[in-house]
């Protein structure tokens, strides 16, 4: 499975001002380096690389598998898929679209999945990795449907690295910050990758 972001949120789940109110900074000498911290903390909970196994905010992302399996459902690598377009390589060589009559969205305890719809059947496709394409909108929409309790880890995790500037200190800092990994745990989901 091949996995690319083809477009990045329009925002981030936090502001700037909402994190300066949080560290109680209220100068902008250190602005730069708290859109810093910002996107890296989003980097860090975000995304297929990110530690909750989801999106935030609404992005899309290009699912390339070799086929569409043999269980009559495609697994995607998020939850809150919105839409999904798919595409297929013929075994002429010829791109396809797969008519969105043909299947439906439904998300699961891991994530989302595409099933076929009643009646419909899976195409034959090429032999090559990259036979079908999936592009999917995921997230829980915009900065506002993200979670209050994954904001609040972020802007806890910014705190943490905006006190603590060096790469390492004490063994008790080398860690995530406990209140970090307790509000973002119930939002992590786990995929097989």
């Amino acid at each position: 499975m091949k996995i690319v972001r083809t477009n990045a949120p329009a925002s981030l789940p936090v502001t700037r001002d909402a994190v300066k109110v949080h560290l109680n900074v209220d100068f902008a000498d250190d602005d730069s380096l708290i859109d810093g911290y910002i996107s890296a903390a989003v980097a860090y909970f975000d995304g297929w690389s990110g530690i909750l196994g989801r999106c935030l905010v609404t992005q899309t992302w290009q699912v390339q598998v070799p086929d569409f399996g043999s269980c009559g459902f495609v697994r995607l690598p998020f939850p809150d898929v919105q839409t999904a377009l798919v595409t297929y390589i013929d075994q002429n060589g010829v791109t396809q679209t797969f008519a969105a009559a043909n299947y439906h969205l439904t998300d699961d305890a891991i994530g989302s999945l595409l099933f076929l719809a009643e009646g419909a059947s899976f195409p034959s496709v090429a032999l090559r990795p990259d036979a079908v394409t999936i592009s999917i909108q995921c997230g829980y929409g915009d900065p506002d449907h993200v979670p209050p309790s994954l904001k609040h880890a972020m802007m806890m995790l910014i705190a943490h690295w905006y006190a603590s500037r060096e790469a390492v200190q004490a063994r008790a800092s080398m860690s995530v910050p406990f209140g970090v990994e307790a509000l973002a745990a119930p939002h992590r989901r786990v995929f097989a990758r």
